[in-house]
């Protein structure tokens, strides 16, 4: 996990550059994650939107 130095454990700049790395990541899992879901209920509505404007459509015109 870490990578041995000479005094058997990472730098304090290596370790925080690690966690600063880390982090990010978790960051942008959690950031596709909201646009996923944002773009999925977009996808619904749209479709839902367009079935309820035809069936309007189609009852006014009988």
């Amino acid at each position: 996990m870490y990578k041995r130095k000479n005094n058997g454990c990472m730098k304090t700049k290596e370790f925080e550059k690690d966690r600063y790395m880390s982090n990010k990541y978790v960051h942008l899992n959690m950031t596709q994650g909201v646009v996923n879901r944002l773009s999925y209920n977009s996808f619904l509505l749209k479709g839902w939107s367009v079935l309820l404007v035809s069936a309007i459509r189609i009852g006014k015109a009988n």
